[in-house]
């Protein structure tokens, strides 16, 4: 097997210029995409308490180059995240009003079905069309994070 990246030699290789700080986000737009990956879920603290944060990670097809030439960089990616109701259980509650955006995220990629089991990673791979919207960092507003705002069939 080739060796593709020496440690050694990267601790001695002087960099020439800058590096970039800032991202520069997904065009706003709606793209047919694919979930590259789902994380593992996080549980974040909020003034309500306790909450559970699952990130599905899409990759936009750019057909046209229209991302790359936009974001300067191949495989870009954009975020969408799901706040989850969490049951008594540890289990994803089930029911009417909960997890709406879960289920709206399922129903777009034909996985939201009765009497089925379903598992997040089976979304991984899955295609749907995605709304890519920009949102300001509450923390720096000049950095501009791109997100999808909305998931439907293709």
């Amino acid at each position: 097997m080739t060796e593709f990246f020496d440690p050694e030699a990267f601790m001695n290789t002087p960099v020439e210029g800058a590096n970039a700080t800032k991202l520069i986000p997904v065009p706003v737009g709606e793209y047919a995409a694919t979930v590259k990956t789902v994380t593992q879920p996080r549980v974040v603290q909020t003034k309500n308490g306790p909450s559970v944060v699952l990130n599905v990670v899409w990759e936009p097809q750019d057909e046209d180059g229209r991302i790359a030439d936009a974001t300067k960089r191949d495989g870009a990616t954009v975020r969408q995240t799901l706040w989850l109701d969490i049951g008594a259980d540890g289990k994803v509650a089930q029911g009417e009003g909960v997890n709406l955006g879960l289920g709206r995220l399922r129903e777009a990629l034909k996985q939201n079905k009765e009497g089925k089991n379903w598992t997040p990673a089976q979304m991984e791979g899955a295609a749907a069309r995605i709304k890519v919207t920009h949102e300001a960092r509450k923390e720096d507003s000049a950095t501009i994070d791109a997100r999808v705002d909305n998931v439907t069939s293709l």
